[in-house]
């Protein structure tokens, strides 16, 4: 006997077309959403196009989505998936529904695999379909480049493994909850849980641990290394996808690299297996619901428990991130009241309507504890374990923070001038025991004063600057960081020791000698630039022209000067500076200044440079004198070297090595000062102590004062420095 259609139709079946047929309005919205993500983005926008050749200049051999959209195609992939894993089981939430689904003549087992599969199919249509569209216009477009192919099979894998993470977050949702708003809110708790708890781990560390490098930031804006939330996203079920998605979606060729690495596939294994331990899970939780608890609200302890923890947290977390940069004490208070306000808003209109006031005391106990437990973890750096010190005979090398000269820095750095003051950052790489050695004695004592407040104390050493202080040691093991963005003058100049070891000694002979012109500006001024040579107030300035033997013949000498230097007397001169050699690449532009810049170089000379001064001594290329007649100056206007006077408070980095420079105008000290805190001196007898005891370069970490010197017959003002020892009786009168 035959039998109908209507018979093969099983019950299994029937419910898996019904399932399809209720995705329908997600698949379509998502499809719209992934379309112009992907396909549109990534050909359609005229500027960017793919087949624009002005765009691509024969470089850009494949791309799948537009780069500024691969963060939206991530959310995209998260939210579509959560929003199918929420339609396919919301009759869970609804009594008669849930009555009538868990009747059907099949398993609660085969129930969920079915509505599973439909779900799986309406994600794989919503991703795979434009993706394939970008395959095709790519080629059409750019050929079929080699490695095209496997990109566009991972870009695949990692757009439907995270809708994948959002059907199961969404259904876990479900599962876990009683009404509609239920389900929603927890699915949104779950996704956002592992995010809330790293980032208020970050959160902690940056605002209480001294030496935090993840999610710090330095003063020029830059990242001393990326924070947690983005450091472990590969973890977070959140956007694991989202450096897959970068890695895979596009190749552009490059003179070095003609193909695309091979992929990767042992991460999106590892997930789809999560994923997988994960979905079995979930068929068990579904199995264990009790039907009965469908339509009631607030039945679920451990979601409701659950949205306790993290959204307060979350408030927590933001309020403190937000503030931390005014104080840890201010924003932890401001941070605390955020999370009791979260806490009793959701305990009490929301979620605890069937707990008692102990559970709710109890439960925001264990989340006030669990918080100060993470600051008390940060703030004492795990317990002094994040501040450990690793043992020099296990230091491969250190990468540590030059402070010296800019002159003389043997690595790349970035400069910032803001008007005359200049701050430059950068480090060096180090790798001998004596320098291994002097760099963890600075990094412990850097640990050792913690984070204190930025401002002047009585003794100018005692003053915190902001700064940027990095300490990177490689060992056989891996690597370990600090980043410290405050310091004491006096422990600044401690870093100075560094340039008493042999290597970095070394390093800074070569910068002289112009054996890394190719790579480093000061360098490449040193070797290529032009000459010009000074006396110490540069009214005698003279342009030196010299063979190429004449010219490695001085620079041999400046640095064999410089070897035989210590680095007191090169930062701080008991001797009289006498004049200055100056390297430009800029030619007679820097002049007007002197200032040292990212174009020119600059060695200040004392009877110590021996070999250098005879040298320019046969040459007869030695300036006049070295400092004009106190009867030729007509003023000198006096600043205390205070970088938070008055209003001008310090708030971004200043070097504390002074460099003499020239200027037209009698405003344009290195910091700034409120008016009437700069006398003016003429008397002649207090102008010729002033020009004895000032210097043309000097580090500042003692304090002093800062001179604008006006020459008679002269539009211009020389800027020099006074350390505070050599500062005469009745200069403190006038400044104090």
């Amino acid at each position: 006997m035959k039998k109908s259609k209507t018979s093969l139709r099983s019950p299994a079946s029937h419910d898996f077309r019904l399932a399809l047929k209720s995705l329908l309005p997600v698949a379509a919205v998502s499809l719209v959403v992934f379309a112009a993500l992907i396909p549109v983005s990534t050909a359609a926008v005229s500027d960017s196009s793919i087949f624009n050749v002005n765009f691509t200049h024969d470089q850009l051999k494949f791309r799948f989505c537009a780069d500024t959209m691969i963060p939206f195609v991530c959310a995209a992939s998260l939210i579509t998936g959560a929003a199918v894993g929420l339609r396919l089981f919301s009759f869970m939430q609804d009594r008669r529904r849930s009555a009538f689904y868990f009747s059907l003549g099949i398993t609660r087992r085969v129930l969920y695999l079915t509505r599973m599969a439909a779900g799986l199919i309406a994600l794989l249509v919503t991703s795979v379909i434009p993706a394939v569209i970008s395959l095709i216009l790519n080629i059409r477009a750019l050929g079929a480049y080699d490695g095209i192919y496997q990109y566009f099979a991972m870009f695949c894998l990692a757009l439907i493994l995270q809708e994948i993470a959002g059907m199961l977050i969404g259904a876990a949702g479900c599962f876990l909850s009683g009404t509609s708003g239920e389900s929603a809110a927890a699915a949104l708790t779950l996704g956002a849980a592992p995010s809330v708890v790293i980032y208020l781990a970050n959160v902690l560390m940056k605002t209480f641990m001294w030496g935090n490098v993840y999610g710090a930031v330095k003063y020029s804006g830059e990242s001393v290394r990326q924070g947690l939330l983005n450091g472990l996203s590969e973890f977070n079920p959140a956007f694991f996808s989202l450096d897959w998605l970068k890695d895979y979606n596009s190749f552009s060729r490059s003179m070095d690299q003609m193909n695309p690495d091979a992929a990767a596939p042992v991460p999106a294994l590892a997930w789809a297996a999560a994923l997988a331990v994960i979905f079995v899970l979930l068929g068990i939780l579904f199995d264990k619901y009790r039907a009965e608890r469908s339509g009631q609200s607030g039945l679920f302890r451990f979601t409701n428990i659950l949205e306790l923890l993290i959204w307060p947290a979350a408030a927590f977390a933001v309020i403190l991130g937000v503030l931390g940069s005014i104080g840890a004490a201010a924003a932890a208070a401001a941070a605390s009241c955020g999370l009791l306000v979260v806490y009793s808003v959701l305990a009490g209109a929301l979620f605890m309507k069937n707990g008692t006031m102990k559970s709710r005391l109890a439960v925001c106990a264990v989340l006030c504890a669990s918080v100060f437990a993470g600051a008390v973890c940060a703030g004492t750096g795990g317990f002094r374990l994040a501040y450990r010190i690793p043992d020099a005979s296990d230091v491969e090398s250190v990468e540590i923070s030059y402070v010296g000269e800019p002159s003389l820095m043997p690595g790349q750095c970035s400069i910032i001038q803001n008007g005359s003051s200049l701050y430059y950052s950068g480090t060096v790489s180090l790798s001998s025991e004596e320098a291994i050695k002097a760099a963890e004695k600075l990094d412990s004592m850097m640990t050792s004063r913690g984070r204190e407040a930025l401002g002047t104390a009585d003794d100018f050493a005692d003053t915190v600057l902001p700064y940027d202080i990095e300490i990177r040691y490689k060992t056989g093991s891996g690597t370990v960081e600090r980043y410290y963005d405050r310091v004491r003058a006096s422990d600044l100049a401690e870093f100075l020791s560094l340039d008493n070891t042999k290597e970095l000694s070394d390093l800074e002979s070569g910068v002289v000698k112009g054996d890394r012109s190719d790579s480093l500006w000061n360098s490449e001024a040193f070797a290529n630039g032009s000459i010009y040579i000074s006396n110490s107030c540069m009214t005698d300035v003279r342009l030196v022209t010299l063979t190429d033997d004449n010219r490695k013949n001085l620079l041999r000498c400046l640095a064999d000067d410089l070897s035989n230097m210590s680095a007191d007397e090169r930062f701080h001169p008991s001797q009289d500076q006498t004049g200055f050699i100056y390297f430009t690449l800029n030619g007679e532009s820097d002049t007007d200044t002197f200032k040292t810049g990212s174009a020119s170089a600059k060695v200040y000379l004392t009877a110590g440079f021996t070999e250098t001064i005879a040298l320019l001594t046969q040459w007869n290329a030695l300036p006049g004198a070295s400092a004009p007649d106190p009867q030729s100056v007509e003023s000198v206007t006096l600043q205390k070297f205070d970088p938070y006077s008055g209003m001008n408070k310090l708030s971004s980095p200043l070097s504390l090595f002074f460099s003499e420079y020239r200027s037209d105008s009698g405003d344009e000290f290195l910091t700034g000062s409120d008016f009437g805190t700069r006398p003016e001196i003429n008397d002649k007898d207090q102008i010729s102590q002033l020009m004895a005891a000032s210097v043309s370069s000097a580090y500042m970490d003692d304090g002093g004062c800062l001179i604008a010197v006006k020459l008679a017959g002269s539009a211009d003002y020389i800027y020099r420095y006074i350390p505070l020892d050599r500062e005469p009786d009745f200069i403190k009168d006038k400044l104090n």
